[in-house]
């Protein structure tokens, strides 16, 4: 039996949080004992997790907390992983510190997405460079990502793309007409979407103002925003200033969000930080094309002009542009949806990323013993 503790703020939802909770389901609970360990608090996704005894929330208070790792500590001496696993910095900073620098307990470490300016500034890059030393190995969600660290020259620790995967048979092709009417959305409308927590660096409500700015359409379109989170009094400011706030539905979180994918013509994805998006393979294996930015990773599921649009989406003119673009061809909608769903089929379903995560379990699990 490998035990793993996951090291995360919380599991609130997130592409991140989502993945976790998707590998601790679906790895062998007679190999594999995970526990989670919530920094903060435990956050809506924690009611997937396989074992509710096996969250730990630490309650950390604001800033950086010694009692928190003080309390880590005395978890990490209680349950006796064989690895704990960090996800970004934070975690990376915790994780470190109760693990001795990785003397203690192994430290396997996860990064999720694109650094940002702020991520790349001297400070934050050496604190990565001297964190990285203490963990056995780091991974990342795609290889454009692992390219991304590696031209960064942090270290020389192995560092392996661990690729985000989908669940085939629960992300399927289905109409749901009931979900349209919930919302007052017309049978015969055009529906353009995004599944995403709503964040500053996912950049909703840049997407509002350029879907206000597109020429009319006959039928009209609309727009569905599914998430929730800090940036919602913003993005609802914009919507009231929009002009078209008939056409704006914000569904909130949902707990299943298959049913929103599935009265989606086109999924739109303006950010700009991205490791490999989950919501662009949930979309396609529903058979929902996707326009997204040119942001780190995409350029390994979308095929320009296949399954989807791989453009810069930095301005509310380019998006507003590429949306318009891609509403010009909505024959073609259909058939690049079904593209994509055998795109994902074939090379990233959630066995290969299972897989992946399996093997490094127990190279770092059988070492430890």
């Amino acid at each position: 039996m490998i035990r793993i503790l996951h090291v995360v703020f919380s599991l609130a939802p997130g592409g991140m949080e989502n993945g976790i909770v998707n590998i601790s389901n679906e790895l062998d609970p007679k190999e594999f004992e995970i526990h989670v360990a919530c920094l903060d608090d435990s956050g809506e996704f924690a009611s997937r997790f396989p074992k509710q005894e096996n969250i730990h929330c630490l309650q950390r208070s604001s800033g950086f907390s010694l009692a928190t790792v003080s309390k880590l500590y005395r978890l990490i001496s209680k349950i006796k992983p064989d690895i704990v696993h960090s996800h970004n910095l934070g975690p990376l900073i915790y994780g470190a510190l109760a693990t001795g620098f990785g003397l203690r307990v192994p430290l396997l470490h996860g990064e999720h997405g694109q650094f940002s300016d702020e991520e790349c500034s001297p400070t934050r890059l050496r604190q990565r460079r001297w964190l990285y030393r203490c963990c056995r190995e780091v991974h990342t969600v795609s290889h454009g990502l692992r390219d991304h660290i590696v031209s960064l020259k942090l270290g020389n620790m192995p560092i392996t793309a661990l690729v985000n995967g989908v669940d085939l048979e629960r992300f399927q092709i289905e109409d749901r007409p009931d979900i349209r009417e919930r919302h007052n959305i017309p049978a015969e409308a055009t529906v353009i979407g995004m599944v995403a927590r709503l964040r500053p660096t996912k950049r909703h409500a840049l997407l509002v103002k350029a879907f206000a700015c597109l020429p009319p359409q006959d039928p009209p379109v609309h727009l569905v925003l599914v998430g929730d989170g800090p940036a919602m009094p913003e993005v609802k400011k914009e919507i009231e200033k929009s002009g078209c706030a008939e056409r704006i539905h914000l569904a909130g979180f949902q707990k299943d969000p298959v049913p929103y994918y599935h009265i989606i013509d086109l999924l739109v994805i303006p950010s700009n930080r991205e490791g490999l998006s989950n919501a662009v393979l949930e979309s396609l294996a529903c058979g929902v094309p996707v326009l997204c930015h040119t942001a780190c990773g995409n350029d390994e599921v979308i095929t320009n002009g296949k399954d989807g649009w791989i453009v810069p989406l930095d301005t509310i003119e380019q998006i507003q542009q590429q949306m318009a673009s891609a509403l010009s061809q909505k024959h073609r909608l259909l058939e690049m949806g079904l593209f994509g769903r055998e795109k994902v089929k074939n090379r990233f379903p959630i066995t290969k990323m299972l897989d992946s995560y399996k093997q490094i379990y127990r190279r770092m699990g059988t070492t430890a013993k």
